[in-house]
């Protein structure tokens, strides 16, 4: 995973630049998967170290009840012998004293048990809340899923118009064959003359066309690796993999953007200095979306623009 990983920090600065926003959505789950199972971890012994504690606390007191009742019981015995022995007014309110006692023992016993009730029901109240972090995972998780799918989705698309442009350029040049042919029959010396124009126009569409499926190899590449990162669950530390993919996607700083398509790009909060190349017509407009940060380091840092007013730059840029 951390060559992979590599792979994608190391990719050429224009594919990165393109594929900007798929690596902040792999850094984000990177980062949210971290902290899901830390929440979960934390829950889970919270709920074990309660219940252990409060049960414990519950069985002390309850044996403490007991114990006190059967005291009660004993000193009634004895003073039902005082009675006989007696016969005194004492002996009758030592009775109501001993019931009284034997009352407040049955009241702490109920409540007891109603506290013990109590932390159960919460005890259980922290499983549901479990069980619903869990089923929210699991939802996360299909969400992952999806966005795999659509990202396979697109690879595959991508294949099949590499393939569609392949095809149409084989006709295009087995037709210019063709018709080369038939000329040289018609007309040695100036078919000759033509083949040659045909053939530098030949060559011309064949460099075309093989610039178009190498940009296009290098984009199917990417999403592959994108994809690969995805589905792969265990990871040595998600947070380092996580600041290491948004820095990819927003550190363009000595990078050649001179060939990029920016018209296409989310060029918001990139990071560049003046080292970094870019096509003719977008240096000056570049400039002026631009803030240098810090005052006189010569890096700079493309700002979003609403009603032709630069936005606040975030704290973690």
């Amino acid at each position: 995973m951390t060559t992979l990983i590599q792979r994608i920090t190391e990719a050429p600065a224009p594919q990165r630049l393109h594929h900007r926003h798929a690596i902040n959505q792999l850094a984000s789950a990177l980062a949210h998967d971290h902290a899901s199972n830390l929440i979960r971890d934390l829950i889970r012994d919270l709920i074990r170290d309660l219940t252990n504690a409060r049960v414990r606390a519950l069985d002390h007191a309850l044996d403490h009840a007991r114990a006190l009742a059967d005291a009660l019981d004993l000193d009634h015995a004895r003073a039902r012998t005082l009675d006989h022995i007696l016969g005194s007014a004492r002996v009758r309110a030592l009775d109501r004293a001993l019931d009284h006692a034997r009352s407040r023992a049955r009241a702490l016993v109920r409540d007891l048990n109603r506290a013990r009730d109590l932390d159960y029901a919460r005890a259980r109240a922290l499983d549901r809340a479990l069980d619903h972090a869990r089923s929210r995972a699991r939802a996360l998780d299909h969400a992952r899923a999806l966005v795999r799918a659509r990202a396979l989705n697109r690879a595959r698309a991508l294949d099949r118009d590499l393939d569609i442009i392949r095809a149409r350029a084989l006709d295009r040049d087995l037709d210019i064959i063709l018709g080369l042919n038939l000329g040289l029959v018609r007309d040695r010396d100036l078919d000759l003359n033509r083949a040659r124009a045909h053939a530098g126009d030949l060559e011309l569409a064949r460099a075309h066309v093989g610039e178009i499926a190498g940009a296009s190899a290098l984009d199917i590449a990417l999403v592959r690796d994108l994809t690969n990162a995805r589905d792969r669950s265990s990871i040595d530390n998600p947070a380092v993999a996580a600041e290491q993919l948004k820095r990819a996607a927003r550190d363009f700083r000595g990078a050649d953007l001179h060939g990029a398509r920016l018209q296409e790009a989310d060029l918001a909060w990139l990071q560049w200095d003046e080292h970094t190349t870019w096509p003719d017509d977008w240096k000056e407009r570049i400039r002026n979306a631009s803030v240098e940060q810090p005052e006189g380091s010569g890096q700079y840092i493309v700002l979003p623009t609403y009603n032709n007013e630069p936005t606040a730059i975030p704290t973690d840029v």
